[in-house]
Parts: structure tokens; C-alpha cells; sequence
């Protein structure tokens, strides 16, 4: 086993070398090379999963410990050119506690305003509810917990397949309640603490601040994944041909359907929406994603203006068999009902324009806004997960830009 691992390795390190020769970039997008070469790597990776996939015959390879391990450990080299996060510096203090039997990477500030609790963000990490750890997004979290003089809690919550949902929400909840109701503890101000996380962690976060509504004071989302009906929106469509080692739809679908605890051979019906029938698809789930309803005309692409919903077709069975779980509001966002939606904390919304989840983001965020409540939306042109980017060696001007609206932002809203 050994040997082929090596062997996977150095086809994967060729096959990254290919993809950075190949790898379709937008022409309107700076630091070419950097994009390049972390897109090839992680599309190399992706090889590498295949191969393991033929020699193992395991479909789901790409969960396996030694797997998540190398994808961790690749990130961080991303991130900061270590393989490993630093534990302390002068401005923040590093370290693992315990909350409801969850460990919780805490990033506490060593200055904060004299005199005043500190305000909190519960961040919940990326990863397709399934990959990376509570470390991914460290970096961005240290930045944040020193302009903001804020506790920043990461959580290492459990994942999927082994953990279905509602296992990540519950865990996510749990904390954040834990992190309220003991903010003393923490020298904390309760009525200040917001949720956050990215991709899968943007969903947790959604789903989190669905159900503690008015506790927070705020959620921020970025490019969060909120809904699993429509797998042919116009940004899957424009966007999958760019940086598709960063994400996809295959990998998209296939995550829906781990954290769903569904087999991963329903991923190609997904793909072609095959998974709702007629019925579903005309039903008040699939106006809650419908793109000529809820993109505004601003932020509406040609393929947006011009998409048509399909109406007609699908596996009356696989229909059955999905419906429960992917119209839940905890487990896909956006299917919360407007009264729903009108009772949960303002928003901040950060989506990415060449990213297959670009619209989720803009959808949720204009569905909010229609039920009264206060949201921004920042659409960047960039890509999946370019938010970790603001420092590091492949630090890109476009996160680091991000990363100061951000800060901005909470500065006098948090």
C-alpha cells in the first residue's frame, strides 16, 4: 500500500504540473500564477483520489483519515507555508478547550478595549461537511480576533459520512448555545456573539441562526452552500469550467449526499436535477431557489436572464427518498419559509463570482432582505475559498481586500 501511495503521489505532482499549464482562468483576474499553481495542486489531489478509488474500490476514498490528513496538511501549506498553524504571537493567544465534549480551537486577543466584554464569533470551518478541521480557516481567524479585539472560536464538530446530518448542526449549535449562556466565563458580551463559517461551515452557520434567531447578533456567510434542489443554476453552469480544484458540481453534490448519510451513486442524477419530480420541481421549495425570483437585476448574468425552469422529468422514487430531508431549512437554508427567515439575525454575505455557489449566497441574502432583514452582500471576482488567502505565500490582493471589508463591517455592527 505504501508503494502505491507513493506512486499516487507523484502522478498526482505530475498531474498537478499538467493542470497548472491547463487551468482556465477568467480574463479578468489578477495574480494569475498563484491561482494556477494552488488549483493545479488541489486538482492534483483530486487525481490522486481516483487512483486510490480504482486500486481500493472505494467510492468514498477521499474520507478515509490518510486522505483528510494530506488535504489538511496541503491547505496549511496553502495558508501559511507550514504544514501546522503557530500557537501564539504577540497579539493573539492559540489554544484547544472543551465545550459539550467538543474540542474548540479558541483564538483570544491580548489586548481588547479597556473596561468593555469582548464581542465573539463561533466559526464553523469548510470542507463539504466532511474534509478539512477547525484549523482550516486559522489564519483568517487570527486576523479577525486581533482588528476586532474579539474571541474567535473554531469547532471541530463531526462529520460526515460517518457522522450524518444532523450531527455537524447539532454540534454547531451546542457550542454556540454553550458560548452564550456561559459568556461570562469567556469575558464575553452575550448579546454580541455572532456565527460564521465558509462553504459547508456556511450552511452550518445559516442553519445555527436559524433556529437561535434573535439570540445573535450576527451571521456571516461565505459562500456558504444552502440548497441541494437545483444542481443547474446559472453559476453551476458559467462556473464550472474555472477552478474546479477548489470545488464542482460533482464534489458539491457528493457532499449533499454524505452529510444526507445517501449513497454517493445518486451523485450524476443530482447532477442533471434528476432527483425531483415534476412535483418538486413546481412546488414553493423551488421558487425559494429560483434565479429570476430572487438574483436582482443588478447581480442577474446573461445565463440567469435567460435560464428557464425545468419542469418536466425525474425519479419519482429517488424524489421520494430525498424530499424530507433536503427541503429542511437545517439542512439546506435556503428552504426556509419567509417567516422563517424574517425572525433571524442580519447578515453578512460574501459570495464569489466564479464560483458554483454564487448564487446560493446572492439568493439567501435577497430572500432576506425581502423579509426585512438588514443583510451585506459582497460579490468579489474571485473563487471558492479565496477568503483564506489574505496572507501566506499565495496571499492574493482580492482576500486581503475582502478580509478589511470585513473587518470594517464588524467594526460597527458587532
Amino acid at each position: 500500500m505504501k508503494t502505491l501511495l507513493v506512486a499516487g503521489v507523484v502522478v498526482a505532482l505530475a498531474y498537478a504540473t499538467y493542470c497548472f499549464l491547463d487551468v482556465p482562468v477568467p480574463s479578468d483576474f489578477p495574480e494569475t500564477w498563484k491561482v494556477k499553481i494552488m488549483d493545479g495542486k488541489l486538482r492534483g489531489l483530486g487525481k490522486l483520489d481516483s487512483l486510490m478509488m480504482f486500486v481500493t474500490g472505494d467510492k468514498d476514498v477521499r474520507t478515509h483519515p490518510w486522505a483528510r490528513w494530506i488535504l489538511n496538511t496541503v491547505f496549511k501549506l496553502l495558508h501559511t507555508g507550514l504544514p501546522w498553524i503557530q500557537g501564539t504571537d504577540q497579539d493573539v493567544k492559540v489554544y484547544y478547550t472543551t465545550m459539550r465534549g467538543l474540542q474548540v480551537l479558541t483564538f483570544e486577543p491580548i489586548q481588547s478595549e479597556h473596561g468593555r466584554k469582548r464581542p465573539a464569533i463561533v466559526y464553523f470551518h469548510g470542507g463539504g461537511f466532511a474534509l478539512l478541521s477547525e484549523e482550516f480557516a486559522a489564519p483568517t481567524l487570527r486576523i479577525l480576533a486581533k482588528e476586532l479585539g474579539a474571541m474567535l472560536f473554531s469547532v471541530s464538530y463531526r462529520m460526515a459520512p460517518e457522522h450524518p446530518f444532523p450531527a455537524a448542526y447539532a454540534d454547531c449549535l451546542s457550542v454556540t448555545q454553550y458560548i452564550i449562556d456561559n459568556s461570562d466565563k469567556f469575558d464575553i458580551d452575550s448579546s454580541r456573539v455572532a456565527v460564521a463559517g465558509d462553504s459547508a461551515g456556511g450552511n452550518l452557520a445559516a442553519a445555527v441562526a436559524l433556529t437561535l434567531k434573535q439570540q445573535l447578533k450576527m451571521q456571516i456567510l461565505m459562500y456558504p452552500m444552502l440548497q441541494a434542489l437545483d444542481f443547474q443554476l446559472p453559476s453551476y453552469k458559467e462556473n464550472s469550467k474555472y477552478f474546479q480544484g477548489f470545488t464542482n458540481q460533482r464534489v458539491l453534490a457528493s457532499s449533499f449526499l454524505r452529510y444526507a448519510g445517501l449513497p454517493l451513486n445518486y451523485t450524476d442524477a443530482l447532477l442533471i436535477n434528476n432527483h425531483t419530480s415534476p412535483k418538486l420541481k413546481k412546488s414553493k421549495y423551488a421558487s425559494y431557489v429560483d434565479p429570476k425570483l430572487n438574483i436582482p437585476e443588478h447581480l442577474a448574468t446573461v445565463s440567469t436572464k435567460k435560464y428557464v425552469v425545468e419542469t418536466s422529468g425525474g425519479d419519482e422514487n429517488l424524489s421520494k427518498e430525498i424530499k424530507k430531508i433536503f427541503t429542511n431549512p437545517l439542512f439546506a437554508p435556503l428552504m426556509a419559509d419567509d417567516e422563517a427567515l424574517a425572525q433571524v439575525a442580519p447578515a453578512y454575505i460574501i459570495t464569489a463570482k466564479y464560483d458554483p455557489l454564487q448564487n446560493d449566497g446572492i439568493m439567501y441574502a435577497h430572500r432576506l432582505s425581502k423579509n426585512g432583514v438588514m443583510i451585506k452582500l459582497h460579490d468579489y471576482p474571485a473563487f471558492h475559498a479565496f477568503l483564506q488567502f489574505s496572507g501566506g505565500p499565495f496571499k492574493l490582493e482580492i482576500a486581503e481586500r475582502a478580509v478589511k471589508d470585513l473587518v470594517t463591517f464588524l467594526k460597527d455592527h458587532l
